[in-house]
C-alpha cells in the first residue's frame, strides 16, 4: 500500500496541513527498525533505490504503509500499532456515537435575510433560525431496525464486586431516613463481607480467591447471603477499580487478588499466622509490594 503521493511531489494533497503530511509521510530512511516511537515502532526503510510509478508520481520506500502480512491476512486489518494504544484504537469506535447530519429548518421565505449572524423577519415577529442536529440513519440501518434484526450481541455478563474498608461500604438513603439506613447497613451484607461469611460457613470455599466465589456462588441481594450456583454462566467478574492514592484501600484489593479463603478483614491482614496492623505492611510481608528490604 503506498501513501500519497504528497509533500514536496504533490503539494495538492488532501493529507496536507499548512505544507506537512497529516500521517508523516514521507518517512525517513532507516537501516534498522526501532519498537517504539510514541506508541509506534519505526520500521526499517531501505533507501535501496527501488521506486514505483504512482499515476503521474514517482514515489519511493519512504511512502509505503507499514503492514504485517500474518496479522493482515489473518484479521483482514490494517495493523501497525505495538503498545497500549491498540488498546484505546479498539474501544474507540465502539463507543463512538452514531452518525449525525446537522440541518437547517426554513421556508425559503424571501423575506427573511441574514445579517451577521442574526435572524430578521418582516412579518409579525422575529424568529430565529431553526437547527436540528438529527441522527442519521442510512436506509441498510433504516432496513434493519424495521424488521427488528438485533443491533447487537451480548456473551457475558460482568459481575462488580465492591472494594471497602471495614464499616465503610456504600449506603443509599431517603432524605431523613439516615440512621435508619446506617442500622440496617449493619445488619446486611455486601458482596465482600458475605464472601467472609461464606468461607467461615464452607470450608470447601477456602480455595477460591474474591473474584472466583461468584463463578460457584450466587450473591442475593435481598437476603444478602450467598447460595449455591445451580447453573452455569457465562460470568466475567470485576473487582472495582482502586487508585494507589486512596491508601490502605488500594493495598486491601491487592491483598482480596492474591489471598484466597479470607474470613475477615482481619484475616486478611494475617500472614504466617502474624497479625499485621495495616494491609500495606501485610502486602509487604508475601512481597507483593517492592521494598527497600534489597538494598
Amino acid at each position: 500500500m503506498v501513501h500519497g503521493p504528497c509533500g514536496a511531489v504533490n503539494p495538492n494533497s488532501p493529507c496536507l496541513s499548512k505544507g506537512l503530511c497529516k500521517k508523516k509521510f514521507p518517512r525517513a530512511f532507516r537501516e534498522e527498525t526501532v519498537e517504539n516511537i510514541d506508541g509506534y515502532p519505526a520500521y526499517n526503510r531501505a533507501n535501496n533505490g527501488d521506486s514505483v510509478q504512482v499515476g503521474n508520481f514517482t514515489v519511493d520506500n519512504r511512502y509505503i504503509v507499514p503492514f504485517n502480512k500474518f496479522l493482515l491476512r489473518k484479521y483482514r486489518a490494517h495493523i501497525n500499532c505495538s503498545s497500549v494504544k491498540n488498546i484505546k484504537y479498539i474501544f474507540k469506535y465502539v463507543y463512538k456515537r452514531h452518525d449525525s447530519a446537522m440541518m437547517e429548518v426554513n421556508n425559503h421565505d424571501s423575506s427573511i435575510n441574514i445579517d451577521q449572524g442574526e435572524i430578521m423577519r418582516s412579518e409579525q415577529r422575529d424568529e430565529v433560525k431553526q437547527y436540528l442536529s438529527c441522527r442519521y440513519v442510512s436506509p441498510p440501518e433504516a432496513m434493519w431496525r424495521l424488521s427488528d434484526y438485533k443491533m447487537h450481541g451480548q456473551s457475558h455478563v460482568v459481575y462488580r464486586l465492591a472494594v471497602h474498608m471495614p464499616g465503610e461500604q456504600h449506603i443509599y438513603y431517603q432524605h431523613g431516613q439516615a440512621e435508619q439506613a446506617i442500622q440496617q447497613a449493619q445488619q446486611h451484607h455486601t458482596n465482600l463481607t458475605a464472601s467472609f461469611e461464606l468461607n467461615q460457613n464452607d470450608i470447601t470455599t477456602n480455595q477460591y480467591f474474591y473474584c472466583d466465589i461468584p463463578h460457584h456462588y450466587v450473591f442475593n441481594k435481598t437476603t444478602t447471603k450467598c447460595t449455591k450456583r445451580e447453573r452455569s454462566s457465562n460470568l466475567i467478574t470485576r473487582m472495582y477499580s482502586v487508585s494507589p492514592n486512596q491508601g490502605e484501600k488500594f493495598y486491601l484489593r491487592i491483598l482480596l487478588l492474591h489471598v484466597s479463603g479470607a474470613k475477615s478483614f482481619e484475616d486478611l491482614r494475617t500472614v504466617q499466622s502474624h497479625t499485621f496492623p495495616t494491609f500495606r505492611e501485610a502486602c509487604i510481608s508475601p512481597r507483593l509490594l517492592q521494598d527497600d528490604t534489597e538494598l
